[in-house]
């Protein structure tokens, strides 16, 4: 009964208060509406389990090529996976997809080909998830051999779209790049393959019958282990094993270790700091909302000292006064909950359109049960932090002293407790403020960085050859040079040339190098890709020393290759050309003569350093996926429905996958520093605006309180300059002790956001001075306010009202 009459008076006290009651709420939904936004894809992105059966108990498997000079965890290849999955005890299976997580195929299904993304993955592969087809099956283990792949699965959602859900596709024929394929699955609804997750269908990853070749890294390898196995006891199963293929393959893996990681954390590696650096910023302007929310209630509490204090002579007790004004922070919380938690729905899909194209798990995204519950608990949690404070002081009240001078027996207990919220605010405030700065510093420092090749008027188109109708070099590079003829005469084409990789995208090719008259057993591994003639003058990368490839440089001249100045200062010693390199481990592989020196370019991205790279003439390795590029005068959407004409010309079945300019390329590797620093710099500006607001009711609160003594200040004669000092030196003093706490936590917190940082140290001197000047300023200059009226008091006027 009484906790009804206590809700009853808190609506009524809010509701003739209303000035008071939209201050406290708008702070509470801007601040539990942001929270809510930036956890629910916190939540989505980095700790919502993966939609399968038990995905804990799932791993990736890497090779662990250190020992030959390569990567920690690189992917492998189907032989090493079928002796893994012969000989391993600790999965109950092991798969494989081809690296390539965007990878396109044509589909034929009625009209013009479509291009749609698809995975090659090994037998096993949906078993290993834990997911069944919705109708028919997966792949066959004899259906990993070239010429018994001939059989495809689709995605329900494919099926549905292209097939109207019939029934009866099981068995049809489907034509997948050049070739036709069996239907012999339909996924479930709502399965994503979390390898590639554009996936639309899956094909069999094959070998030529006999392939048992093991110097490619092409594969992710990925496997479900045992109950009761653990990542360390499954991995070392697998070393044991790997020392047994060194033993029997050495060429092929020199040394090489394995490694294993859990499949959530691969998939989510590379926004998890962008995510927690997120979360923690908000959490911070919640804090700050939260201490300013407690001075509104304090500052009303000071107004009813003498309400409390009737209340309390006339028999109420503390606890019942205390109750009374935490039921009201309570009722005042839940309203600015549910409003938050409407408006985080709607900043979520404001997020979700300013993230980076590629950020895993995106279209996951939601506001799941757990994210309202978040919501649920930030709303109780804010409630009792700036409850409980003036609740706390008013249960103290003495009521006779309280009567007999109007409340001002609480205000020396309440000023010290403000002075307090005022350096808190500034300290919390500080790292947002150094976060954005430091991320601004990024920002500018990539948009620096030279990527290596002229962006302006450069555009580069995918496509895919078939290799059921290209499968050998005779057949790509004739294709390949009739797609260059038909885009040279394009109008407003100057140039056209072709790469099997394009540098700043996710995928790339390594091989291990060995060069001539050294013996090393560890050869390193280089990154590699085909071009043909012109693609240094198209591209815009230029070349230091040598020549291009020529048309002289075909399928019967003498190999060759050029190389980056990467790779010339780090693997070789005077003049690089002439000089000879063999790449794999075959030992009948032929020598290749070094004939160029190119220029490096940022290909795995800005941030990272220039890597060894080696160009090969296309007409020498034939690769199917070509993108082809064009340095092209004018608009390059205008551009896209004649480059799709050209390409059907020469083949009709294949697909313009994608268009991206120069400047695109650059841009996506900004994509996500920009997303998190137009964030964080949005938090900090909340965070700031906040934290000026509650300096400036706190300073306004105890120059009011004070008012008696500036009136007898400035009776005796003291100067109103040195009034305004006075308030101003106070809160220099405060804004002082805060930034210094504040500095002390922006050193730490700022440490989180050093793998966001490039260019730019985590504990930064130059920002953290900047960040705690402005800091420092703005709280001067929000006290302005309340000093100059201080300054400005008529002394008898003042000392009268008192």
């Amino acid at each position: 009964m009484q906790l009804t009459d206590d809700l009853r008076y808190a609506f009524r006290y809010l509701r003739h208060r209303p000035g008071f009651a939209v201050a406290a709420l708008l702070t509470l939904t801007l601040s539990i509406g942001a929270a809510t936004a930036v956890f629910s894809l916190v939540y989505g992105v980095l700790l919502r389990p993966l939609d399968l059966p038990r995905p804990e108990r799932l791993a990736m498997l890497y090779l662990d090529l250190r020992a030959a000079g390569g990567l920690p965890q690189d992917v492998g290849n189907v032989a090493t996976l079928q002796d893994w999955r012969k000989q391993a005890h600790s999965f109950t299976g092991i798969a494989g997809s081809l690296n390539n997580a965007s990878a396109q195929v044509a589909l034929a299904s009625g009209g013009a080909a479509q291009a749609v993304g698809y995975g090659r993955i090994t037998a096993g592969y949906f078993d290993v998830l834990g997911v069944r087809p919705l109708r028919g099956r997966g792949f066959l283990a004899a259906e990993e051999v070239e010429g018994q792949d001939r059989v495809v699965v689709l995605s329900h959602q494919l099926w549905q779209r292209d097939f109207a859900g019939d029934p009866a596709m099981l068995g049809r024929e489907v034509r997948v790049g050049a070739a036709p394929r069996t239907v012999v699955g339909i996924m479930p609804r709502g399965f994503r393959d979390p390898l590639v997750p554009a996936a639309a269908l899956w094909v069999p990853l094959s070998l030529a019958p006999g392939d048992n070749d093991r110097s490619g890294n092409y594969v992710r390898v990925i496997g479900r282990l045992r109950d009761g196995v653990t990542l360390t006891q499954a991995e070392a199963e697998l070393a044991g094993i790997m020392r047994g293929l060194d033993a029997q393959f050495h060429a092929a893996y020199l040394g090489a270790g394995v490694s294993l990681a859990p499949l959530h954390r691969v998939l989510v590696g590379d926004v998890r700091a962008p995510g927690i650096a997120l979360f923690a910023a908000v959490l911070l302007v919640l804090l700050i909302a939260c201490v300013n929310l407690a001075n509104l209630l304090l500052a009303r509490a000071s107004e009813r000292t003498r309400e409390i204090a009737v209340r309390t002579a006339l028999g109420a007790g503390r606890g019942r006064l205390a109750r009374q004004l935490l039921v009201e922070s309570l009722v005042l919380a839940a309203v600015g909950g549910a409003a938050g938690a409407a408006a985080g729905a709607g900043m979520l899909r404001l997020l979700v359109r300013l993230a980076p194209v590629g950020m895993p798990r995106l279209d996951e995204v939601a506001l799941h049960g757990p994210v309202l519950g978040f919501a649920a608990l930030a709303t109780l949690g804010v409630g009792l932090f700036f409850g409980l404070v003036p609740a706390a002081g008013a249960s103290r009240v003495e009521p006779a002293l309280a009567l007999r001078e109007g409340g001002r027996g609480m205000v020396s207990a309440r000023g010290a407790l403000r002075r307090g919220l005022v350096i808190a605010e500034v300290a919390v405030c500080l790292p947002l403020l150094l976060g954005a700065g430091l991320l601004l510093r990024t920002i500018a420092a990539l948009g620096a960085v030279d990527p290596g090749f002229d962006t302006r008027g450069l555009v580069a188109v995918q496509v895919v050859l078939p290799p059921e109708r290209y499968p050998e070099r005779e057949d790509v590079l004739p294709a390949n040079a009739a797609l260059e003829t038909r885009l040279r005469a394009l109008p407003g084409v100057r140039s056209v040339a072709t790469t099997s990789v394009l540098p700043l995208t996710d995928h790339w090719t390594d091989v291990g190098v060995r060069f001539e008259g050294v013996a090393n057993d560890k050869p390193p591994s280089v990154q590699y890709s085909g071009i043909t003639p012109g693609y240094f003058a198209t591209f815009g990368l230029p070349l230091r020393a040598g020549r291009d490839f020529e048309a002289r440089d075909d399928a019967e001249a003498p190999r060759v290759v050029v190389i980056n100045e990467a790779f010339a200062h780090r693997f070789l010693r005077g003049n690089p050309l002439g000089q000879r390199i063999r790449l794999g481990g075959a030992p009948d592989a032929p020598w290749r003569a070094i004939v160029g020196v190119s220029a490096a370019i940022h290909h795995g991205g800005l941030a990272q350093a220039p890597e060894p790279q080696i160009y090969m003439p296309q007409a020498q390795a034939g690769f199917n996926n070509l993108h082809l590029l064009l340095r092209y005068d004018g608009d390059p959407g205008a551009l896209l429905p004649a480059l799709r004409r050209a390409v059907r010309e020469v083949d009709p079945d294949v697909p313009v996958m994608r268009l991206r300019t120069g400047d695109e390329l650059v841009a996506g590797q900004l994509a996500m520093s920009r997303f998190v620093g137009v964030l964080l710099g949005g938090f900090a500006a909340v965070a700031l605006a906040l934290a000026l607001v509650g300096v400036y009711g706190v300073m306004s609160y105890l120059v009011s309180q004070r008012r008696r003594e500036m009136g007898v200040r400035l009776a005796m004669g003291a100067r109103p300059l040195a009034v305004l000092a006075l308030v101003l030196r106070e809160t220099a003093v405060l804004a002082g002790i805060g930034v210094a706490l504040g500095g002390v936590l922006a050193v730490l917190l700022a440490r989180g956001l050093q793998t966001l940082l490039y260019g730019v140290r985590a504990a930064d001197p130059a920002t953290l001075g900047a960040g705690a000047a402005l800091m420092f300023v703005a709280a001067l200059l929000a006290t302005a306010g309340p000093a100059r009226r201080a300054a400005g008091l008529d002394p008898l006027r003042a000392l009268r009202e008192d």
